[in-house]
């Protein structure tokens, strides 16, 4: 799991950058987890490559790799967690996509029995996905 984060984005263990957006990492420990290559670099991709998209310019985001959850965090709102991970949904119509990325995060997630959850605090949009 460390090795497919650390790629994303040019993340290493201290912090990248990537366009106006800073990429924070901390690795606290790395796992083997029983999945498809496939299936695991899309649900990163789609969670890195989300909280991106819809951060503030010149915004951090937080990813944190620990005890078997991977947590990332960036400033923003979410204004209907409980329909995120519907098919089709986009909360930010303006941003593109096609309201698929969260849906196939919480699919891949159920079928590999992984807890995946996405919600505000104190300003902050948080998704985790707990492999043990």
């Amino acid at each position: 799991v460390l090795l497919l984060i650390s790629g994303f984005y040019g993340c290493g263990s201290d912090s990248a950058s990537s366009q106006s957006t800073q990429n924070e990492a901390q690795f606290v420990d790395d796992f083997v987890v029983n999945i498809d290559e496939e299936d695991i670099t899309r649900l990163i991709d789609n969670l890195l490559s989300n909280a991106v998209k819809y951060t503030p310019e010149n915004s951090t985001v937080y990813i944190t790799l620990k005890d078997g959850v991977l947590s990332i965090k960036n400033k923003g709102e979410i204004k209907n967690p409980e329909k995120l991970t519907a098919k089709f949904y986009r909360e930010n119509k303006s941003e593109g996509g096609f309201g698929l990325g969260l849906y196939i995060v919480s699919k891949i997630c159920e079928t590999y029995g992984f807890k995946f959850e996405i919600y505000n605090k104190n300003g902050y949009v948080k998704s985790k996905v707990s492999f043990k």
